[in-house]
This record gives structure tokens, sequence and C-alpha cells, in this order.
């Protein structure tokens, strides 16, 4: 869901009266806005932050977790928003921090395929950081390049330093004998 590609989705299952996602920051961090796209006219979307999951530590979680519809009433709706009609639901807020951000979609209508294609989590303006991404607000242009190596600092790689000399040549074949032997057959007689 946060891979940048509206083109790759995730479906909720059918049964699933109340679709909802977790989305782990990292670390606390700084938000200011939230945003989703999902299936065009079909749900309004509530957004919950929190610095700690509900009941459990992030140490051990299961890649699927299951949250009890009662658990979801008792925490505190930090945002709401509407589809437009065209499946996206955007909200901007004071900022807020937060290490873990919950969206639950509340479908309009009996739907029998719930799909989200993105779900993008912003910090504050400056930079318009993806926090989702864990992108920080560091930007680089062509000419700061921060993470690469010089060829130099890459063992194997570079001007080669003074070597020793290698084996040297390979044995040349044996020289051929200062004579040729020319076998002599004679005729003989049937």
């Amino acid at each position: 869901m946060i891979d940048g590609q509206a083109g790759s989705i995730h479906a909720f299952a059918g049964n699933d009266s109340t679709p909802a996602t977790i989305i782990d920051l990292g670390r606390v961090l700084p938000i200011k806005r939230i945003s989703t796209f999902s299936t065009s006219g079909s749900a309004a979307a509530t957004f919950y932050v929190f610095d700690t999951l509900p009941g459990g530590s992030a140490a051990n979680l299961p890649e699927t977790l299951s949250v009890d519809p009662q658990l979801v009433a008792g925490f505190r709706t930090f945002a709401t928003g509407s589809d437009d009609g065209t499946g996206r639901v955007a909200v901007d807020f004071q900022e807020t921090s937060a290490r873990y951000v919950m969206v639950a979609w509340t479908p309009s209508g009996p739907t029998s395929n719930f799909l989200v294609a993105e779900i993008a989590v912003l910090g504050p303006v400056t930079g318009s950081t993806l926090l989702a991404l864990n992108r920080t607000s560091e930007r680089s242009d062509d000419k700061n390049v921060h993470d690469s190596k010089d060829f130099k600092e890459i063992p194997g790689e570079g001007p080669l330093e003074e070597q020793p000399p290698a084996e040297g040549p390979p044995p040349s074949l044996p020289y051929t004998p200062p004579f040729v032997f020319i076998p002599r057959v004679t005729p003989t007689s049937f």
C-alpha cells in the first residue's frame, strides 16, 4: 500500500466490516497530513494516531493483526474524511507526533471487494516529508552526492599499487630436434 504506485493494490476480505490498517513509522515523528486512495466512492476514513500499540509491543507482531471492534471504539478519533467520489481521502490537521497511524474505513454500502491502492503519511511542510517511506527532509541535487564512494575507497578497485612481479611467462613447447627422421620403405615382393 505504501509503494508510490497506485497500480498495486491491497484487497480486504469481503466479510471485513471495518477494513483497517496500522502503519509503523519506525519512531515517533511529527505528522501533518494523511491521505488514502481506495475503491471510488465507497468509504469514509477514520484516522487514529498513537505512540504505542494497544495491548502489545512492536517486537513480536504478526504480519496480520486482528483488532477487536470494541477496542477500536475506545480509540480517540484523530481525524475523519470522506471519499470525494474519486477514491481519495485526504486530511490536513494540526501538527502532532506519533509512531503508529491507524486508518479504518467505513464502507458506504455493502461491498464485496474493498481495495486500497495508496496510503501516505506526510510530515511538516518543511519539505513535505513522506514519513511512511521513512525519507528524511534532506534533499540532494546532482552536485551533492553524500552517499557515494570514490573508486579509491573501494578495496580491489581504483589505481593499483606497485605489485611484485607475477610468476612469469608459461613454459614454451620443447624444441624441434636438429634432424628430421624420414622412414624409408622398400618394396617387397608379394
